[in-house]
């Protein structure tokens, strides 16, 4: 049983129809669980926006295999307000069976839809549940929100009587990175600004916004572990910050990077519990974070059917590993080296596996707060915005840059930028993860099947993010592009920055794929040249120039990097197109069978998104196609440290 999933896919048996509409106002079809599931029974699915757009996958994709004879079904998904299938083409209509349209309000009848509404698809699994055990009356929004926070998100804050009760709640939605939707938030803002317990704490910051909870939990540790040390417990104020009755939460969020431990110089005097928030002896406060983490990992990795969020997420942890790892250097013990190294295998095959499996669905998921899931999503979110009140946009597209190879740069940032605040999220990179793949995406906000004439350049980028915020009624004056940037001395872009009416800027910043070409020292030496750059202040003089001049600033990456190694050069000459260490491309199915003979562990990549004419072979695991035993930093496979990439929405208090 599929739960609330079994009211859509009931008219989903295969060989039915070879096209089949449905209006999707509530944006049930596009849910990953349904979209999995549609196209296990064999079912394609496009969604209906942009008509041109529409017009040209139809034709070349499906149309065209009809006529050969194919026997494919697709779904045509049309996303709007209205559940009036009559706008799509008079075509579409007389050729498709057309089903009726599924709605929110008919699953769950006793809620408050516009509450409901407001969900992230993915949580309608838990409310689904817990509604099947409600035998009461209809509830209105304030009593709909109440049962969603407690079913969903285990959510009380009427229960919350004392500030070691409010820190729980926080701690446990900031520790899983659960955002809610806005009038959640302000719910549970209301609930516990009631409390007179609480009337120190900044409770309308604290909610919602997790960098602003993590900021002030850091700013109150250290005196908290002063008075701990000297026994001084029982004499908390209603100011304080109880943490002794959160040690759980504590321990998670220092091992997974979100609190920083403090120096210390008497962690005799503190109980087990805090050591892990601070640092007396550097190496062995990081062999023992490392050893937890591990441990964490190991019995907590995501599992075979495990949501993109769920990797998302996951990613970070992962992030914090390998740089916990290069910290250590030689310093690592040899049996921590080898559980890293053994971890990484298993890793990355789980998610080698689940990217073939899944990776097809994500260019349609949608989250409710308009978050990108995929590159190409991004362009949509910072218009979003803009249509929310702002009028200037900065996007750094660091090229190259990985989640772990952040967080580096993220510690030198905190350094000289004390204000500087970060919303973080992860966002999943084009594959192959080439930048004349994945960056076009971002600057074209399409997927490449649009972009085919390009695909293997990116000297289009430019062209791309001025026609997408043009058709977006931005002025053409006021879009400005620039790339070659990082260096001291590189492309000046005070022009872009002063323009009177400059409203959106998209900036390359080349300087870690720079360093990841050269690299020859592997992560280690990657963590070192990040850190170099970052402390010698480009990134940080940027984004205050940047935000002094009233941007909103934006960052992300067209693709991560791994360090692989080598198991097998191909020699092919002119049948391949793309020659990369990790993805290569063909023309043909027959030149990269031919390849794949030589490499037999390579993978052959389903080709999502992709023009139907390029073919791409995957280097599998770690492995790259160079000289067998070469060790190398590369991209352009299906890694999780290539295809999670950061996503950060910078301000300053």
């Amino acid at each position: 049983m599929n739960g609330w999933r079994d009211h859509v896919l009931q008219h989903f048996a295969p060989q039915t129809s070879r096209l089949t509409l449905v209006a999707d106002p509530d944006g049930l079809m596009i849910e990953e669980g349904i979209l999995s599931a549609i196209r296990g029974r064999g079912f394609e699915v496009i969604p209906f926006h942009d008509p041109v757009a529409f017009r040209f996958a139809y034709e070349s994709q499906y149309r065209q295999r009809w006529d050969r004879g194919e026997n494919t079904e697709l779904v045509v998904v049309l996303r709007s307000e209205e559940d009036d299938l009559r706008s799509l083409p008079f075509d579409l209509l007389r050729a498709g069976r057309r089903l009726p349209t599924f709605r929110l309000a008919q699953i769950f009848p006793k809620l408050s839809n516009p509450v409901v509404q407001a969900l992230d698809r993915s949580l309608l699994d838990g409310l689904y549940n817990a509604y099947l055990s409600y035998d009461g009356g209809e509830l209105g929004d304030r009593s709909t929100k109440s049962f969603v926070l407690r079913t969903v998100f285990g959510c009380a804050p009427e229960l919350a009587k004392t500030p070691a009760d409010a820190l729980r709640l926080l701690c446990e939605k900031h520790a899983k990175g659960e955002h809610f939707p806005a009038q959640l938030d302000a719910h549970v803002v209301e609930v516990l600004r009631a409390n007179a317990a609480l009337f120190s704490w900044p409770i309308e910051k604290v909610v919602p916004d997790r960098d602003a909870f993590l900021h002030w939990l850091q700013g109150h540790w250290p005196p908290f572990v002063a008075r701990l040390s000297a026994g001084e417990r029982a004499q908390l104020s209603s100011a304080d910050v109880p943490f002794h009755e959160v040690r759980a939460y504590v321990d998670t969020l220092f091992l997974d990077g979100a609190l920083r431990p403090v120096p210390f110089d008497n962690i005799d005097k503190l109980p087990e519990w805090a050591k892990v928030g601070v640092v007396v002896d550097a190496i062995g406060s990081s062999h023992r974070r490392l050893t937890a983490l591990l441990e964490r990992i190991t019995s907590d990795s995501p599992a075979v059917d495990a949501t993109y969020k769920e990797w998302q997420q996951f990613a970070w942890r992962w992030a914090e590993v390998l740089v916990l790892k290069t910290q250590l250097g030689t310093s690592l013990e040899v049996s921590l080296a080898s559980r890293v190294e053994a971890l990484h295998e298993s890793i990355e095959a789980g998610f080698g596996a689940w990217m073939l499996s899944r990776f097809g669905n994500l260019a349609n998921l949608v989250e409710r707060d308009g978050r990108p899931v995929m590159l190409h999503h991004v362009v949509q979110y910072m218009a979003g915005r803009r249509a929310a009140g702002e009028d200037r946009q900065a996007l750094l597209v660091v090229d190259g840059l990985a989640i772990d190879q952040w967080l580096v740069i993220r510690d030198a940032l905190a350094t000289a930028f004390p204000t500087l605040r970060m919303d973080e999220s992860g966002v999943y990179a084009w594959v192959p993860t080439l930048t004349a793949v994945s960056r076009q995406t971002i600057f074209a906000g399409e997927i490449p099947l649009f972009f085919a004439e390009s695909i293997g350049t990116t000297a289009k980028d430019e062209k791309h993010w001025r026609r997408v915020w043009e058709e977006a009624d931005v002025p053409s004056v006021a879009i400005g592009y620039r790339r070659g940037l990082g260096a001291v001395g590189g492309p000046e872009i005070d022009d872009l920055i002063e323009h009177p009416k400059m409203q959106v800027l998209g900036l390359v910043i080349n300087t870690v794929d720079d360093i990841m070409h050269g690299m020859m020292l592997g992560t280690v030496g990657m963590h070192q040249s990040v850190k170099l750059w970052a402390e010698q202040g480009y990134l940080a003089a940027l984004i205050q120039r940047l935000q002094g001049a009233g941007f909103a600033v934006y960052l992300t990456s067209d693709h991560g990097n791994i360090e692989a190694t080598g198991r097998g050069k191909l020699w092919e000459g002119s049948l391949v197109e793309t020659r990369g260490e990790r993805a290569r491309t063909y023309d043909s199915d027959l030149f990269r069978e031919q390849a794949r003979k030589e490499c037999p562990e390579a993978i052959i990549w389903p080709g999502a998104g992709l023009p139907p004419e390029t073919k791409v072979l995957l280097a599998s695991g770690r492995g790259a196609f160079v000289l067998k035993g070469e060790r190398l930093v590369a991209h352009g496979g299906i890694s999780l440290e290539e295809a999670v990439v950061p996503f950060v929405r910078f301000w300053r208090e």
